[in-house]
């Protein structure tokens, strides 16, 4: 589901990332600026906002001992614009889920510049085989096509 994110964001997929991202989602940007899920989908949509290239790599997922709430961690590459700033860099993304009936919705996603890697320091194979997000999706069809879509 992490790397879906990734994949949707890249694609401006407003419908996937409504399915993945709670209504009521904090995200504090990599700038420091702390937004909510319509400002996120509405600057995201933004034509002059644009990616050359986002890679994700999920590094750690704990689990809740119920298993209702989820802490992951993830290495991003991205490289674009945001309106006439270009922008490059590895981030940090630390996102918590919580269950909600079948579905896991992201509430909390923290993201954080990696001064300490360089752009090429991520070079690990993505692979989405190890997800199960027919399960994790289910009340959310496009989603589910969208991942098989790109797991294909």
């Amino acid at each position: 589901m992490n790397i879906a994110i990734g994949e949707a964001e890249k694609q401006r997929d407003e419908a996937t990332l409504k399915c993945i991202l709670a209504n009521d989602l904090i995200f504090r940007r990599a700038s420091g600026v702390v937004v909510d899920q319509a400002t996120y989908l509405e600057e995201l949509l933004k034509p002059e906002n644009t990616y050359n290239y986002l890679c994700s790599e999920v590094v750690d997922v704990k689990l809740s001992k119920s298993q209702t709430a989820a802490i992951v961690t993830l290495h991003v590459r991205a490289k674009g614009k945001r309106g006439e700033n270009p922008f490059e860099g590895v981030f940090r993304n630390i996102r918590f889920f919580r269950k909600e009936g079948q579905d896991w919705k992201c509430h909390v996603w923290f993201n954080e510049p990696l001064e300490s890697l360089s752009i090429n320091d991520i070079t690990k194979p993505l692979s989405l085989n190890h997800l199960n997000i027919e399960r994790q999706c289910q009340s959310c069809p496009s989603a589910i096509d969208y991942v098989k879509n790109i797991t294909t």
